[in-house]
């Protein structure tokens, strides 16, 4: 009886072992672009809601999210304006060979300089980031840059398109990159579930609260969406992402 109870033990162990491992592939593997491009329709009410700026001083989309209006969780958050720079108003963002660089100084510049403008880095940069931040045991901002990153990006090849010929496709590049440092970030994330919502709320709010002002760090196509169809595109990435988190999420607690 009690050898039967062990094996019952070690069966329903090695079920959840594989469950997590399941699971943190999901989290590592999002594909940074959206399976449909398609356009959402706009909402009447819910956390999406998007007007455009006509202010001859500032010329940006923004994106106003806010929670359900039946929520009765009394912690409402404020109306959220998430700005989206016209693509002639883009920079390049000048620290991405400091951080590749791999070298000390150059790596702690280049945090210094997400952390003090989070809006003006690209995703491709985050990434890289995180991996520093995770290989220093920085996990918790680590974990925010990554999944910001892969968010972000998934956003970019909605609204800037990808070429339809190219033998070296950045979706894939950056795939690929997310799936490598997402090894090193989310068996963290992942390893307790308390911590998995939290990381996933403070990504959600900081992407509310930091403005779209970068632009990517490839060569862009020239098949490029409309920018007034960009907050459409953005209220769609954000939805597609945190539905795939949300799944995530509770499947890890339903093996808790």
């Amino acid at each position: 009886m009690k050898l039967s109870r062990l094996h019952t033990k070690l069966d329903r162990s090695i079920v959840e072992s594989m469950i997590k491992l399941y699971l943190i592939f999901g989290l590592i593997s999002f594909v940074v672009s959206s399976s449909e491009a398609t356009m959402l329709k706009p909402k009447e009410r819910g956390i999406n809601h998007v007007s455009v700026s006509k202010s001859s001083k500032e010329n940006v989309s923004e994106t106003t999210e806010t929670k359900e209006e039946n929520d009765d969780s009394g912690n409402q958050d404020p109306d959220i304006k998430t700005i989206i720079t016209p693509f002639e108003q883009l920079e390049d963002w000048p620290y991405l060979n400091d951080l590749l660089s791999r070298r000390e100084k150059g790596v702690s510049k280049t945090l210094e300089a997400i952390e003090s403008d989070l809006s003006v880095v690209p995703p491709t940069a985050l990434f890289y980031a995180a991996e520093s931040l995770a290989e220093n045991n920085k996990m918790e901002s680590a974990a925010t840059y990554y999944y910001l990153a892969q968010l972000r990006a998934r956003f970019d090849f909605m609204r800037w398109g990808s070429p339809a010929d190219s033998q070296n496709r950045p979706e894939a590049r950056l795939t690929g990159l997310s799936m490598l440092v997402g090894q090193k970030v989310s068996p963290w994330v992942l390893s307790d579930t308390d911590r998995t919502s939290k990381t996933f709320e403070r990504v959600r709010r900081l992407d509310l609260e930091t403005p779209y002002s970068y632009i990517p760090a490839y060569s862009l196509p020239e098949n490029i969406i409309e920018e007034d169809k960009w907050p459409d595109l953005l209220k769609q990435a954000r939805e597609e992402y945190f539905n795939q988190s949300q799944k995530i999420t509770d499947a890890l607690k339903s093996v808790k």
